[in-house]
């Protein structure tokens, strides 16, 4: 039994700790590690489903941010805006177009 929660439960704890560590190095500079950790987190959401607190267009609207900061803002912009469209839940759209408002406020 206590596998089987291991299993389940284990994947989801990691997607959000690898979450937290992209996010962390994105606000101390680390944009390389940054973008490394959420394109993890994305995919390994994209397997096994995202964790509670976050859906999979909200972990990829975060993984743009970064690539917002070492790129092309437009394109990650864009990429932001389509994550928006793609998120179902109201108080997940609004988090998303949070971000997407502060990214065009910061580089517009």
């Amino acid at each position: 039994m206590l596998e089987e929660a291991h299993r389940l439960a284990q994947p989801n704890l990691e997607v959000e700790a690898m979450h937290w560590a992209g996010w962390i190095a994105q606000q101390r500079g680390r944009l390389e590690a940054a973008s490394e950790l959420m394109h993890q987190a994305v995919a390994l959401a994209e397997r096994v489903g995202p964790p509670r607190r976050f859906t999979i267009s909200q972990l990829r609207a975060v993984a743009h941010s970064v690539e917002a900061s070492r790129g092309d803002w437009r394109t990650a912009v864009a990429a932001i805006e389509k994550a928006i469209a793609a998120e179902r839940d109201p108080h997940f759209r609004i988090i998303i177009r949070m971000l997407h408002v502060w990214l065009i406020g910061r580089f517009a």
